[in-house]
């Protein structure tokens, strides 16, 4: 696909899943933008910048959209005019979406698809539970999951109803197996 692509979910919904597969199954030669790795990558640094994105990010923060904004501009800094972003995590405000479509419209319009894995609350809720569960993890207690799904309730919904006004909204239903939202995946993006 000729375009970027920005993938929408909350946690659960397995938007970093489809993102992992299309990558590593070469179907798309998209650069990833995905801001979690990166803020994550950053948090494990000890200085300054490390302890403030450890602070935010231990208490369910949002990270800054200007620090968003930063990270975004050097992710593009390497990328070429003739090359596609897979972007996941990023725009997760109205200010970031505004500012990646001003950014957009000032690199010659470049076209984008939204993908919107859509998934019921509770499914996301039971998923995380169990991924707690399974691989240990601390950061997917009941506060953290319903925090977490709050803020994606209260941040990024306005950005997919808005995208989604303008024709630049998929959705796909993310209750599904892992395959059957692959499937959907790639057949919407006619991989």
């Amino acid at each position: 696909m000729q375009k970027d692509i920005i993938l929408f979910g909350t946690q659960g919904s397995g938007k970093g899943t489809q993102a992992k597969m299309l990558l590593e199954r070469k179907l798309l030669k998209h650069k990833h933008f995905e801001s979690g790795q990166i803020l994550r990558a950053l948090k494990s640094n000890d200085n300054m910048i490390g302890a403030h994105m450890r602070e935010i990010i231990n208490t369910w923060g949002l990270i800054d959209d200007e620090v968003i904004y930063k990270l975004f501009e050097v992710f593009m800094h390497f990328i070429w005019r003739d090359e596609y972003i897979l972007s996941d995590g990023f725009l997760r405000t109205l200010n970031q979406m505004y500012y990646y479509l001003h950014k957009m419209h000032l690199a010659g319009d470049r076209d984008f698809i939204g993908i919107f894995y859509d998934i019921p609350r509770e499914v996301a809720m039971e998923r995380l539970l169990k991924r707690a569960e399974e691989q240990h993890r601390g950061d997917d207690t009941m506060d953290a999951i319903m925090m977490r799904l709050n803020l994606f309730e209260k941040n990024t919904l306005p950005v997919i109803h808005y995208l989604d006004k303008i024709g630049k909204i998929i959705r796909i239903d993310a209750s599904k197996s892992v395959d059957e939202i692959f499937d959907n995946t790639c057949g919407i993006l006619r991989l």
